[in-house]
């Protein structure tokens, strides 16, 4: 951003439309910082309520900056004239949003008072109030209280394709998968080109156990990327229909890494059906799928970035998110002989070099040295992980808070353990270990590059316990015994109950009962301990 703009910004010269926009460009190139200053700046000096709505906002939306947002939208409401009715809607859509973001907060019995006014004072609006209150429930963690509100309201009120869209949601996060399906086909009867509605739709038919429909409509979403600056995304999309023999097609990394850990089992297959294929991933991934596939030509996503190189002149007939995979190779149901499409596909199907995986058992050798704690024999090696990858939008952090735990509490409900513990934990989240003074757990994250290091330090563990992160997929493709910490509103590959996966012969699921992952973790801890009591210091099965 040029220091006009800056200076136009500190000096209220931009429209909201336009502060918003500026602080989703800045936070799209990996600029949050400078947009959040900016929001904060205009915010702080402004006694406009349009302006300070949309500060509030950015903080809300995009920095999650829940509490700073509450202050700011009500700040917007106080300078507010109550007796301007040309101002009505934009104080209605103030409140609502101040409601939203106590509800992002946890502060529920407050943001339902506000919704409830905002229901008294507008009437008219009933249905859409409910369509948005409801959603916000739901991406607050609370599906049982967005299905009270939409039943209630279905019981003086119209419905719509939103609604029964919700109640559908809710009921999939409850777990009861096939009692949402009828309410998503309803939903998708009254509005069949709505992607989101298609979507959850889709999700919920996965979950239910309905795979070849669920992943005919799964494959219809649109590719859910960082960027759409990547040429692959114009070539025609791949489906199930089109022939593979002698087609080039690129597959590509789409949402997150243990999407392509999973589902990445299916390319030799596509190569056995004599296609070429071009694998697309990023940084992280690509020592690792150029070892577990070497007859694949491996690219990294920026290579594909607009526009295309000059000296990529080969014609390309198909591009195809990774995650499509199971779709393309016609899985019709999920046990693990539906799943299997040739060994190449069975679990292990990543695989590390020997010297790599020896580089790691020295550096985990070493470790337990120096934890000076070194017994008579060898005890059992765990990595545990307790948060996934810091997520940067509000909806993606509310995800993030479902299904991450704090350091604290895993380890406290898992020590003292008569076992050496290691740590798998990347990103900011690894700084959670600085002040944590009870029974050692060796980190040898500094020495791990990528995705494979990463892989070779887990072939020299027993086991991994791991709330749902691209961890688990790592674990499970690599055939090492994973325990997974599942949050209550299990994510569709996991279904709706039970302690296995078909699609990892070596997990078990641990499934949180509410909010609160208090319970589940004491019995993981206590599990492991009673583990360890029977075991003989062999790896483990699960």
């Amino acid at each position: 951003m040029n220091d006009k703009l800056r200076a136009d910004a500190a000096a209220k010269d931009l429209s909201p439309t336009d502060l918003i926009l500026v602080c989703e460009m800045l936070f799209s190139r990996g600029r949050g910082d400078e947009a959040v200053r900016m929001a904060m700046n205009v915010g702080g000096k402004s006694d406009r309520a349009d302006l300070l709505f949309a500060s509030a906002t950015i903080m809300g939306s995009l920095a999650s900056r829940h509490d700073i947002a509450a202050a700011l939208f009500r700040k917007a409401l106080h300078l507010l004239p109550r007796d301007n009715p040309q101002l009505v809607k934009l104080a209605a859509d103030i409140k609502t949003s101040l409601a939203d973001t106590l509800m992002a907060d946890g502060k529920v019995g407050e943001a339902l008072s506000i919704y409830k006014e905002n229901l008294a004072e507008q009437p008219a609006d009933g249905m859409s109030l409910c369509e948005h209150i409801s959603m916000s429930l739901l991406e607050a963690g609370y599906p049982l209280e967005a299905a009270e509100v939409i039943r209630t309201w279905m019981k003086v009120g119209a419905s719509s394709p939103i609604l029964l869209n919700n109640l559908g949601c809710a009921l999939q996060r409850l777990n009861q998968s096939a009692e949402a399906l009828p309410y998503y086909e309803k939903a998708v009867a009254l509005s069949p080109y709505h992607p989101d509605i298609s979507f959850g739709y889709a999700i919920t038919l996965l979950k239910a156990g309905r795979i070849q429909e669920g992943l005919r409509l799964y494959s219809r979403r649109t590719p859910s990327m960082s960027t759409n600056n990547y040429w692959f995304l114009d070539l025609p999309r791949l489906t199930e229909e089109d022939e593979l023999k002698g087609k080039r097609i690129v597959f590509y990394q789409e949402q997150g890494l243990g999407d392509t850990l999973q589902f990445v089992r299916y390319i030799p297959w596509v190569v056995s059906m004599g296609a070429e294929v071009v694998l697309a991933v990023p940084p992280q991934l690509f020592r690792l799928m150029q070892t577990s596939y070497p007859d694949v030509d491996v690219r990294l996503m920026t290579d594909f970035n607009t526009p295309k190189s000059s000296e990529d002149e080969r014609v390309y007939h198909y591009g195809c998110p990774i995650p499509d995979l199971p779709y393309i190779a016609r899985v019709k149901a999920i046990t693990e002989h539906d799943l299997a499409r040739g060994e190449e596909s069975e679990v292990p199907y990543l695989h590390v070099p020997d010297e790599i995986t020896d580089r790691f058992s020295a550096l985990c050798d070493l470790g337990i040295e120096k934890t000076g704690a070194v017994p008579d024999k060898r005890r059992l090696r765990i990595g545990i992980v307790w948060s996934g990858d810091r997520r940067k939008n509000a909806k993606d952090v509310a995800a993030d808070k479902r299904r991450s735990v704090t350091f604290d509490d895993l380890i406290t409900a898992l020590t003292p353990l008569d076992a050496d513990l290691f740590n798998l934990q990347f990103g900011d989240r690894r700084q959670d270990l600085a002040e944590w003074k009870g029974q050692p757990v060796i980190d040898l994250m500094s020495d791990v590059g990528d995705m494979l290091d990463t892989a070779a330090l887990i072939k020299n563990l027993d086991m991994v316990v791991s709330v749902d992160t691209s961890v688990v997929h790592l674990a499970g493709a690599l055939g090492v015994p994973v325990w997974m910490i599942s949050r209550w509103d299990a994510c569709w590959r996991w279904g709706d109950r039970g302690e296995t996966s078909p699609w990892y012969p070596t997990i078990k699921i641990f499934r949180a009962n509410g909010l609160s992952f208090g319970p589940v973790l004491s019995q993981v801890g206590e599990a492991l301990k009673d583990t360890i009591a029977l075991n003989d210091a062999e790896p483990l099965g699960v």
